[in-house]
């Protein structure tokens, strides 16, 4: 696999994060820098984006691609190769929302400006509750009651937004919330 484009640009992904300069590293005080600056939104961006591109690398569309019939040799590697992306995936979905949950703790009525914001809030929630919906009898209370709160933590940075960006609006505004 290591030879694989799959994994050239994993690779070129994590090596991107480990280059970051030591000021953009998420953690709480420079968090409080950039709120003085204005540019909060764009910190927690680069965040954002290091976990969708997570979410987008090990998401659906390699789910969809993996079916392994029953005479293939290969089929419990990709059973476990597929099971591994699943758990990167959510990994990345609830690494979102513990970004938002940081985040908010910082400025609890923060409203987030980025446009694109909303759309990885989406792709986590949706990641987030469709591991949910699989893992429903092997996930215990605790399990489901952090789920509850990262997709919380979600729903909140959405309704901060939803005055300017309409996605966020929409999906605050639905009745099953």
């Amino acid at each position: 696999m290591e030879t694989s484009q799959f994994y050239g640009v994993l690779k070129e992904l994590e090596d991107w994060r480990k280059k970051l300069p030591p000021n953009m590293t998420f953690e709480e005080r420079h968090m409080y820098t950039f709120r003085t600056s204005r540019h909060l939104d764009m910190f927690l961006m680069v965040h954002v984006w290091y976990h969708q591109c997570g979410c987008d690398l090990f998401g659906n569309w390699i789910q969809d691609r993996g079916a392994a019939s029953a005479d293939d040799p290969n089929g419990p590697a990709l059973v476990e190769f597929l099971q591994k992306c699943r758990d990167r995936s959510l990994y990345h979905a609830q690494q979102i929302s513990r970004l938002l949950e940081k985040m908010l703790r910082v400025e609890p009525d923060h409203l987030f400006r980025d446009p694109w914001l909303s759309f990885c809030i989406l792709d986590s929630v949706t990641i987030q509750l469709a591991n949910e919906t699989i893992q429903q009898q092997a996930t215990n209370a605790e399990s489901r009651k952090e789920a509850s709160q990262l997709l919380k933590f979600n729903i909140k940075a959405l309704a901060n937004t939803k005055g300017t960006i309409i996605l966020a609006d929409k999906v605050v505004s639905c009745p099953s919330n």
